[in-house]
């Protein structure tokens, strides 16, 4: 398997890269779950996202772009499944990962503002 792989058995024992099993995660839930959807509206859909996908930092190209396309997902989403469920997407702030820790301190300084 490929070091920053995730085997999920939806996808018949293939391991994808990390980046790709973010995407597919939502896209195969979501896809299971819609015909349970009710049509009052009442449904949620929440994924987590970062503001990563906006600020921009360096040497996270793969995270930010597969963040930034959650982003998008949700708004194709909330306009497909408009009358079963809300859409929408999270950005808790930073959290105390091995990628925060990574990053220079200028970085870290400016997401604490």
């Amino acid at each position: 398997m490929e070091p920053n792989a995730i085997k999920h058995e939806a996808l018949a024992g293939r391991s994808v890269p990390k980046q790709r099993a973010v995407l597919l995660g939502p896209i195969l839930l979501t896809g299971a779950c819609k015909e349970y959807l009710l049509t009052d509206r009442s449904g949620r859909i929440v994924m987590l996202s970062s503001i990563n996908s906006k600020v921009g930092t360096e040497h996270t190209t793969l995270y930010a772009g597969t963040k930034g396309a959650l982003e998008a997902m949700a708004r194709v989403w909330s306009r497909e499944l408009a009358e079963r469920a809300t859409v929408n997407t999270i950005n808790p702030g930073p959290a105390m990962t091995a990628m925060y820790l990574s990053a220079p301190d200028e970085i870290k300084q400016g997401l604490a503002r």
